[in-house]
């Protein structure tokens, strides 16, 4: 909205001279943002290639041409940046992608081909226009020669709902299958830029391409992240150490989870700054690891419910995935005081793991000494006819 005293001075010098300012000052936007940018996003308005971009490209490239040696002056008095930085006036030629608003008349099975067809028509022309060439960091930007750079809307859609579901997909808003297709083809560029960075150079006697990295312009910008890192990597073996301390042979995971606690409260009372979650990530997973690697208790529990207190094993004719595992029998440490089948005698038994050692094999043990010259009574049972039935 424009205030009474700048309409008056549009009433007064007219368009022209507002529509001058704005050419400038977007001009001076462009150009900022090619210095900064790893990668760009040109979009048309339509299902065709903008050719009026041509001329504003090159007359990007000419003012960056001219500004470079400037820049690189305001860049040396910054301590610490790499000379490629300082030499080339911006972090490196950015990648170019072209996203079109609205998609041509074909079916869907020739979307990609004609995609294909307009990626060889616009490195053409901007071969041809002298926009790119084979050395990208003499150019304003590069295109991928071996990634697609062409993006068709799936569908059409009128500009604010495509301007809209363009915010939604940077913010990862809703799951828009078309946002999703943008996503993927955005998302194949930043894993490149992120990793190995881009080098868009083509001929048999190119030198390397220069790109300044993510994590170097991180170490530059963000100080205060930095020393969070090296804080709480200096914090971490500390509450390991705390984690590790006094430890029994084996444990359960109630207990793991106990001093796993105690080690977390250690490194987030002594660690400082943004890293301090993924440090805490960290210690659990390498908490975890100590606990699983021979410490953990096989905490099976009984027939009253009480665990397991040898190590993780196996039982005698159990069939277990995790054949390195030492036979055991269950053991919870809790005994009873049990009478025989008469009463007359009492006895200690472990704590049951199966029905038939609590209601027979103690009983026919005990009784040896005591009932078993009493009359007994035997009761009919069950007796499957076949080896292979099934309780």
């Amino acid at each position: 909205m424009l205030d009474k005293l700048e309409f008056d001075n549009l009433f007064e010098k007219g368009f022209l001279h507002y529509f001058s300012n704005l050419r400038d000052t977007s001009t001076r936007h462009l150009i900022f943002l090619f210095l900064v940018s790893h990668i760009c996003v040109v979009t048309n308005a339509s299902s065709n290639f903008d050719l009026n971009y041509i001329q504003l490209f090159k007359t990007l490239d000419s003012v960056r041409i001219k500004l470079q040696s400037s820049v690189a002056e305001v860049l040396k008095t910054v301590p610490g940046l790499p000379k490629d930085w300082l030499t080339l006036g911006r972090l490196c030629s950015p990648r170019v992608l072209f996203y079109f608003e609205q998609r041509p008349p074909v079916l869907d099975d020739n979307l990609k081909s004609l995609q294909h067809l307009m990626e060889d028509q616009i490195y053409r022309l901007l071969r041809k226009c002298r926009v790119i060439t084979n050395v990208c960091t003499n150019s304003l930007f590069a295109i991928p020669s071996n990634q697609e750079f062409v993006f068709f809307k799936p569908k059409q859609q009128d500009r604010f709902t495509f301007l809209l579901d363009l915010l939604n997909d940077t913010f990862e808003i809703g799951n828009s299958e078309n946002s999703n297709d943008f996503r993927e083809f955005l998302n194949q560029h930043i894993v490149l830029a992120q990793t190995e960075g881009f080098s868009d150079n083509v001929g048999r006697h190119i030198g390397p391409s220069i790109f300044v990295g993510f994590q170097l312009l991180r170490s530059i910008l963000d100080v205060e992240g930095q020393f969070s890192e090296a804080r709480c990597l200096k914090v971490l073996p500390l509450a390991l150490a705390a984690y590790q301390e006094n430890l029994p042979s084996h444990y359960s995971s109630q207990y793991h989870e106990n001093k796993k606690t105690q080690a977390k409260a250690l490194l987030s009372s002594h660690g400082r700054g943004p890293a301090v979650q993924k440090f805490l990530g960290r210690l659990d997973v390498e908490c975890d690891r100590f606990w699983r690697n021979g410490r953990r208790m096989c905490e099976f529990p009984s027939i009253i419910g009480n665990p397991c207190i040898q190590p993780v094993h196996r039982v005698l004719g159990e069939e277990n995935g995790e054949n390195k595992l030492s036979v055991l029998p269950h053991m919870s440490g809790v005994r009873y005081v049990s009478a025989c089948s008469c009463g007359r005698r009492q006895a200690n038994r472990e704590d049951p793991y199966d029905v038939k050692y609590a209601n027979y094999d103690f009983y026919r043990l005990i009784e040896e000494e005591c009932c078993g010259r009493l009359r007994h009574i035997t009761f009919p049972i069950f007796k499957p006819s076949s080896e292979h039935f099934e309780y």
